[in-house]
């Protein structure tokens, strides 16, 4: 028995229990779609918690939702009893290591939203006395636009909906799905300008009567993951520029704290810009922060720039790199190789076909929490592909290639609470944009970040070094990584000590 499965068995040993006598009647009622039986967490996999979940329900009576009553009918029978629980547990012993998922880095900072598995949000079209939406954009026309299936040949591609973008981006590892409500508030506009409190409270008391809020917990741990008002185009940025936060007031809905709330205005014709920005804003209610530079921004916003600078988190289009992936929890363990030394060399699979990276770690090598350089084998096309009516000017990966980023996601405590140490708003922070942030993408102004077929990488290439005490990128690596070969699903790569 491989060490992953003596670990569950461990787990799921102490779930043993007296369910002999313990049955429950799953009624018609109960019946629903279910992507994997015996995910009764809904998290896309099977792991002790799912048995946890079964065992706590029929020796304690706790409750199930109807989702994951059926779910946990592992044999069919309609009756969830003791054998259910036995096949569940041989389900998760004897599942491929590759199923199990690393856990999440960034749950360190306690993101509301779950990076994984079947998760539901809620979009509300907010209106005001003074300001409308247009009258004939339907709630409905928006949920499928946002909420709709994949389609690679909509002109909108790779955003005809964020749910497709996501599940492209996580390796069907996470699937979003969403629905979409309207209201109009009371007040107008100008009276809600500094009081995202005071609005967000508004808005989602004026939507109460028609929501149910428990929807949208897919952790079930008693709080609604994310929720998005979106206010009108009309109204400007200058004001209602997006942004993602917590919910901190001490309002519940349906006994539902709020977990993650994004608000802003969006042209809501523009489909596909309308996509990037909440799906953009979504990254953050799962931990994520903006690789975008707040200020002396004289060489350009952007956090990461060249051909190879496209991230979701950095312009709102292109896909997410490996280092948001790896943070996010989207590989399993053995889709995330490590250089540990000597001379070693790997196959990275291309990014939009495949889950995979390497990765070189400045300390803890069991720490993504900490300075590391990661790399990327990206394409032009999926997530990458330049659709002229999401990027109008702007051209994304003309070729591809090899991506080295340099990545920082130490975490401190903040002003208020953990957070990544060299965020954009961390009190460590250098303003100036010159010391350590969360992500660099290494050869951006030379080379334009993107290594090819014969390329050697080493210390004498802009930003291959580690940051030194003052935050310069001037500690040399020791290392040398040579691109042995590129085609079109693989990039194999040779790392030495030099």
């Amino acid at each position: 028995m491989n060490m992953i499965k003596r670990t569950f068995a461990a787990l799921l040993s102490c779930l043993t229990v007296s369910v002999c006598a313990a049955a429950c009647c799953i009624t018609a009622a109960a019946a629903g779609e279910t992507a994997l039986r015996g995910d009764l967490n809904a998290d896309g996999y099977l792991t002790a918690e799912d048995a946890s979940l079964l065992a706590a329900h029929l020796t304690t009576s706790a409750a199930l939702r109807t989702s994951a009553a059926e779910a946990a009918d592992l044999n069919e029978d309609g009756i969830l009893n003791a054998a259910d629980l036995s096949l569940l547990k041989r389900r998760i012993l004897e599942q491929p290591a590759s199923d199990h998922l690393m856990k999440r880095p960034l749950d360190a900072l306690s993101p509301t939203m779950p990076a994984t598995g079947k998760v539901r949000v809620l979009m509300i079209l907010v209106s005001f006395p003074d300001c409308a939406h247009p009258a004939d954009v339907t709630p409905e026309q928006v949920q499928a636009n946002c909420f709709g299936p994949a389609d690679p040949d909509s002109a909108a591609f790779p955003m005809e909906s964020i749910s497709a973008y996501y599940e492209r981006a996580s390796y069907g590892r996470l699937m979003l799905s969403g629905d979409v409500c309207a209201c109009t508030v009371k007040s107008e506009s100008q009276s809600y300008i500094g009081l995202s409190g005071k609005f967000m409270t508004e808005v989602l008391k004026a939507v109460d009567p028609e929501i149910d809020f428990t929807q949208y917990d897919a952790d079930a741990d008693g709080c609604a993951d994310a929720v998005i008002a979106v206010v009108p185009e009309a109204l400007g940025k200058t004001d209602w520029l997006p942004q993602t936060g917590n919910y901190a007031e001490k309002v519940t809905f349906d006994d539902m704290r709020i977990g993650s709330r994004s608000y802003g205005s969006c042209d809501i014709r523009q489909s596909p810009a309308f996509n990037s920005t909440w799906a953009h804003e979504l990254g953050h209610a799962m931990g994520l922060p903006d690789y975008y530079k707040y200020a002396n921004t004289e060489s350009g916003s952007f956090g990461l720039n060249g051909d190879a600078g496209w991230e979701l988190m950095d312009d709102a289009c292109g896909d997410l790199s490996a280092f948001s992936k790896l943070l996010l929890g989207w590989f399993s363990p053995s889709e995330v190789q490590r250089y540990t030394g000597g001379t070693q060399t790997f196959a990275i699979p291309c990014a939009q076909d495949a889950p995979g990276c390497v990765v070189i770690q400045h300390g803890n090598p069991d720490d993504y929490l900490s300075e590391c350089f990661v790399l990327d084998y990206q394409r032009p096309d999926g997530n990458n592909f330049a659709s002229q009516r999401l990027t109008n000017a702007y051209t994304l990966f003309r070729e591809g290639g090899l991506r080295i980023l340099h990545g920082d996601a130490t975490i401190c405590q903040g002003r208020l609470e953990l957070e990544l140490k060299w965020n954009n708003y961390g009190r460590y922070y250098d303003k100036t944009n010159k010391s350590q942030r969360v992500l660099r993408l290494i050869n951006e102004a030379e080379g334009g970040g993107f290594f090819r077929t014969g390329d050697l990488i080493s210390s004498g290439i802009s930003g291959f070094h580690w940051y030194d005490e003052a935050g310069g990128q001037t500690v040399d690596p020791h290392l040398t990584v040579r691109v042995d070969s590129i085609t079109d699903q693989l990039c194999t790569v040779t790392i030495s000590e030099s």
